[in-house]
């Protein structure tokens, strides 16, 4: 009997039942088995011992393995590997197997021994984590997993690489790859998730989860970004490939667009043609305006003119340009030659598409008037030259300018019927449940079209309210409201004065928000903001780029729409009330002179000419006399009528002619400095400082006389009075006037001329 280096009695003892082992002869013929082995294969000892050991070789098993196996033990060493057998009813298991060859005492290979370790458990579940994969690799969506560390684990799918664009993400840091073009979300991504790591309260982690970017796009894809929480502070990441989405919902947005663009076209011929034409003059005036505040004013306007039209192109053009101008000190030159070139080109995109789809001639501009302007210009020209040389006959011919003027009146309620439209328009784009717009007024008033741009700044009104006063359904109906809002628009001719008024039910404006936007600002503070009424805060709301709002978008947010209302409203002599009611709504109420009968044209000239003679006298007065230099004279569309003030009229039977000089205090007091030095007891003091006006008016008026033309010799001049400041700006708004301010190192001095119309 042969004796070998493996006792079978030990191996027994060593193994027990637990340990999968077994030995062959040197052919490979089964000489030992343990009870796992038996248990593991389903065959018993007897069945198993003296068979060949391929007995349970699995077919699905390459020969190739077992090639290798019979060549490394033959040649006295070691196999370790993975082996699939067979059981006695089909089935199969998976062990690690160590085979090992044993030798007899002249050190020769007698058999094999072979220990087992089951694996089958292990290899199902790389065979389910891969069919897993597998799967993943073929969904639309990306998914990886990173840790505390945000190094991005091995187990990621394909799709992962197709959307983020990478060959490789393995330890790669996630914010890195996610963001790596856009700092301000990585920056969020990264505090965001640092924070959530140091805390195990699930709401705090839910609040942070919902600070992390949701949706990115690199250069190649746009994706959506889904966070779960793992186990061991590891994190898993959906992503999905949103790309051909947004394409598909871009093309149907930009046909809906395009839609909504023509039928307001269609709809608004007319306003269209004007528009564009209005539009066309500003870009070509551009250079000329040295006023940029102007420049922007009249753009914000045109953008929301643009934006009641749908226009494709140019509303946005604006808009940007506008974020531009915000950011950017620009050169007024390279500003100039960058809107004009930006703008045209935009325009010019738009206007093709209307020309492509309603006609080349639909927006032509020769048939927009009954009667050719250059026809109304000609004989506006030669009356006015009448009225030049034939002053006695003045009312005769400005009668006739007057209905030549009317040609070109314009039905009041056509000018704001596109309010429709952009009530609409906006309420649906932002999802705000509204009413149609009521417009109430004599559908016959006729106006001039010197309103129009008036009329046009309104935009900013109705946009505001939609935007910042009427509230979303949910929040109306919280404050038992009805959840559709309402604005009216209501106009209406009383005393020789057109009332426009635009009221909505919303929440109001917050006077507390403008006091405080007011503070910041400089414009006023804690202490002169006690002294004013609820109607003198609600006006800040149209100084130049004022405004609450938190963000800015095409819509609204810039502050200065309703600057460009205000502008226009001074430049009709008009004036603007609010009734603000917190939670109720807010009501704009303008008040427009109105006359069928239009202002002369001579009277225009009239005051023109007296301006500059009592400009003239004022400041060589106050150089020569109060020893005080003018460094500026502007003009102002509107009196303030300070503290201390006076009037004089200069009157024969056909013309009456009002001058009135208002003085701040700081001048005032250096003119009594002047005329009574050393004055020191108050009382009188206040005393002379309220006569003063009289006596600087009277001086004015009696060394300008002498300066009249010579038509207006025979005029006659009254005594200085001080009359009622409400009376002077009625006299203002209902006839022409002109107002020049003188501003010196010692204060300002206004000067406001009026032709008082003769009956």
């Amino acid at each position: 009997m042969i004796k070998t280096n493996l006792n079978k009695d030990y191996l027994l003892k060593l193994y027990g039942d637990n340990v999968i082992a077994s030995m062959t002869d040197k052919k490979g013929i089964i000489t030992f088995v343990t009870k796992a082995y038996e248990t593991i294969s389903g065959y018993s000892a007897e069945e198993l011992i003296g068979k060949p050991h391929n007995i349970v070789r699995h077919p699905d098993m390459p020969s190739s393995i077992f090639k290798e196996i019979w060549e490394t033990i033959s040649s006295g060493q070691t196999w370790i590997g993975e082996v699939l057998n067979l059981k006695k009813d089909g089935g199969f298991y998976w062990v690690s197997s160590t085979i090992t060859p044993y030798k007899d005492e002249n050190n020769n290979i007698v058999g094999y021994s072979s220990v087992r370790e089951d694996i089958s458990a292990n290899k199902e579940l790389q065979k389910l984590n891969t069919q897993v994969y597998n799967m993943l690799d073929n969904l639309d969506e990306g998914f990886l997993i990173f840790d505390e560390n945000f190094n991005i684990q091995k187990n990621y799918t394909k799709k992962c690489l197709e959307i983020l664009n990478q060959d490789s993400l393995y330890n790669k840091d996630i914010s890195e790859v996610l963001f790596e073009n856009n700092i301000e979300k990585k920056e969020i991504f990264d505090y965001a998730y640092s924070e959530i790591l140091k805390t195990d309260d699930e709401l705090s982690k839910d609040l942070l989860l919902s600070l992390l970017p949701s949706e990115h796009y690199n250069e190649e894809n746009i994706f959506t970004i889904k966070y779960k929480l793992l186990p061991n502070k590891t994190s898993l990441l959906l992503l999905f490939d949103v790309t051909r989405e947004r394409e598909l919902e871009n093309s149907i947005k930009y046909e809906q667009q395009l839609q909504k663009m023509i039928i307001a076209i269609a709809k608004h011929k007319k306003e269209t043609v004007e528009l564009v034409k209005s539009f066309l003059s500003f870009i070509k005036d551009m250079e000329k305006d040295s006023d940029l505040s102007e420049i922007k004013r009249n753009l914000h306007t045109f953008k929301g003119l643009f934006a009641q039209l749908e226009m494709l192109y140019i509303t946005d053009t604006i808009h940007n340009i506008e974020s531009e101008i915000k950011k950017n000190n620009f050169d007024r030159d390279f500003l100039t030659i960058f809107m004009k070139s930006n703008l045209e080109i935009s325009l010019k995109e738009d206007l093709t598409i209307i020309s492509d789809i309603l006609g080349k001639d639909f927006l032509s501009f020769s048939d927009t008037v009954t009667i050719e302007r250059k026809v109304i210009e000609s004989i506006r020209t030669k009356v006015k030259s009448i009225l030049d040389l034939e002053i006695n006959n003045k009312i005769i011919f400005n009668d006739l300018l007057n209905e030549i003027d009317s040609f070109d009146d314009e039905y009041l309620i056509d000018m704001l019927k596109i309010y429709k439209t952009t009530v609409q328009s906006i309420s649906i784009s932002i999802k705000k449940d509204i009413y149609p717009l009521e417009i109430i007024g004599d559908n016959k008033l006729l106006i001039s079209k010197r309103f129009k741009y008036f009329i046009d700044t309104l935009v900013h009104i109705f946009r505001n309210a939609i935007v910042h006063g009427i509230e979303y359904p949910d929040i109306r109906e919280s404050l038992d409201k009805n959840r559709k809002g309402k604005i009216i628009c209501k106009y209406e001719v009383i005393d020789r004065n057109i009332i426009i008024s635009i009221t909505d039910d919303g929440k109001g404006i917050n006077e507390n928000d403008i006091i405080l936007k007011a503070i910041d600002l400089g414009i006023t503070n804690n202490i002169d903001i006690e002294k004013l009424s609820s109607a003198d805060i609600l006006q800040f709301i149209f100084l130049p780029e004022f405004t609450t709002a938190k963000d800015l978008n095409k819509i609204a947010g810039r502050g200065i729409g309703l600057s460009c209302v205000k502008d226009e409203l001074l430049k009709l002599n008009g004036s603007v009330e609010m009734l603000n009611k917190k939670d109720k709504g807010l009501s704009f109420i303008f008040t427009i002179p109105y006359m069928k009968i239009r202002k002369e044209i001579l009277n225009q000239s009239t005051v023109s000419c007296f301006s500059t003679i009592f400009t003239k006298v004022i400041k060589l007065f106050l150089e020569n006399d109060i020893l005080v230099n003018v460094n500026k004279i502007k003009d102002k569309s509107i009196s303030n009528f300070n503290r201390f003030y006076s009037s004089i009229t200069f009157e024969n039977g056909d013309v009456e002619i009002l001058l009135a000089v208002s003085i701040d205090e700081s001048l005032i007091n250096k003119v009594l400095d002047i005329f009574i030095p050393e004055l020191n007891d108050i009382s009188q003091r206040e005393e002379m400082l309220e006569s003063l006006p009289n006596e600087i008016v009277n001086i004015i008026g009696g060394l300008s006389i002498r300066d009249f033309p010579s038509e207006y010799e025979d005029l006659n001049m009254s005594e200085p009075i001080i009359i009622d400041q409400d009376i002077l700006k009625s006299f203002q708004l209902s006839n022409v006037s002109l107002v020049k301010e003188l501003e010196t190192n010692s204060g300002s001095l206004e000067c406001t001329i009026i032709i008082i119309k003769k009956d």
